[in-house]
């Protein structure tokens, strides 16, 4: 083993800076000497006067980043099934927003971004009696592991293949073949060697092919359209509301996921939602249902009288101005409010959304309602 400090390592004399990236924190510090054995690892070299910055950046994220072409919507939803698939038996997966329930989020730019070119999966798990969030983030990186770091890796191992696994409390990084890393931490809901069948997931390399058919990443969605907050839409109802969705009868439509596909929305308002894109057609369909609505609503401050099957109905149209040949995009938007305090928002954008008598059937549909 190499350690700083001797004359064959080149962090032996050179003051260096290191991050290590982590839930928006970054650890720096000044490399110093002497430095304890680690095993598997040849070279290791000691952190001194470590220091934490809180870093936040604000930018533009998408799946399809030119700067990585490997990570596209297809491929996120391949990678998120991939890593649910690797969980151990018994695993529970905390129903949530996608952005909260282990699905891979877009990626932004690594242009004075530390932690660009990174996509993470975040979530809360249950198993074997603990519950505790979980944390994977994936990159495409050329560069090779490097030395190890005292403190933050307790022991180094290469596998047959070729890839090197750093093991820490509570984490671990795997730097596969083919120029991926990938970094798992839990608190004490997964051990050691649960984690490293996390990171050593073929599916999770930044080189696997993905299959055929896969849908495209679940879209951001929220509830634009309540009065207040309400409780929580829990799994089981959300269950049966995609079962009516997915009863209801769209001939010649098709979409890139089924309709039923509700899920929490981002905002944490207590309802859920899905956004769909037409196959082979530029249109979007959204879908909101939230409950605890006050009922009946003033529509422009007019309450509004309510016919024998208690159902509110109102039909909106919101058009944008396209630039030069573009057709101008229109929002056409069904809501109903329920006596029970349901509402459900139906809206179509796009040149040619659709039709209202189709997203009234929609919102419409029996037995989609909360209670």
């Amino acid at each position: 083993m190499k350690t700083a400090g001797t004359h064959s390592s080149k962090w032996s004399t050179a003051a260096v800076i290191f991050a290590i990236f982590a839930a928006g924190t970054a650890v720096a510090g000044v490399l110093d000497d002497p430095a304890t054995d680690i095993a598997g690892c040849e070279e290791v070299v000691q952190p001194a006067k470590a220091q934490r910055i809180n870093f936040t950046f604000v930018g533009e994220e998408s799946y399809d980043n030119p700067d990585h072409p490997w990570f596209t919507e297809t491929k996120a939803t391949a990678m998120s099934e991939a890593l649910a698939q690797s969980l151990p038996p018994g695993t529970d997966v905390a129903f949530d927003a996608p952005a909260r329930a282990l699905y891979f989020g877009p990626i932004g730019s690594q242009e004075g971004n530390p932690a660009g070119g990174i996509t993470t999966a975040r979530g809360t798990i249950a198993v074997g009696g603990k519950t505790g969030p979980l944390t994977v983030s994936v990159q495409k990186s050329e560069e090779p592991p490097g030395p190890c770091f005292e403190g933050y890796v307790d022991e180094r191992r290469t596998l047959d293949d070729g890839t090197v696994v750093d093991l820490r409390e509570g984490g671990v990084r795997a730097y596969t073949p083919d120029g991926t890393s990938i970094d798992a931490s839990a608190d004490d809901t997964l051990t050691t060697e649960q984690l490293l069948d996390l990171v050593t997931a073929p599916g999770l390399r930044v080189s696997t092919p993905v299959p055929a058919a896969t849908a495209g990443a679940l879209g951001i969605c929220t509830i634009e359209s309540f009065s207040s907050t309400a409780p929580p839409i829990d799994e089981e109802t959300t269950g049966r509301l995609n079962d009516v969705l997915d009863a209801i009868p769209l001939s010649g439509l098709q979409f890139d996921r089924r309709l039923g596909s509700l899920l929490p929305d981002e905002w944490m308002t207590g309802g859920v939602c899905e956004s769909l894109h037409a196959v082979g057609a530029a249109m979007e369909l959204t879908v909101e249902v939230i409950g605890g609505q006050p009922f009946p609503p003033a529509v422009d401050g007019v309450v509004p009288h309510i016919p024998p099957d208690g159902l509110v109905v109102e039909r909106s149209t919101k058009s944008s101005t396209g630039q030069g040949n573009d057709v101008t995009p229109r929002t056409d938007t069904v809501t109903v409010t329920r006596a029970s305090g349901t509402r459900i928002v139906v809206r179509s954008s796009g040149a040619d959304p659709l039709p209202f008598d189709v997203l009234e059937t929609i919102a419409t549909a029996d037995g989609l309602d909360v209670t």
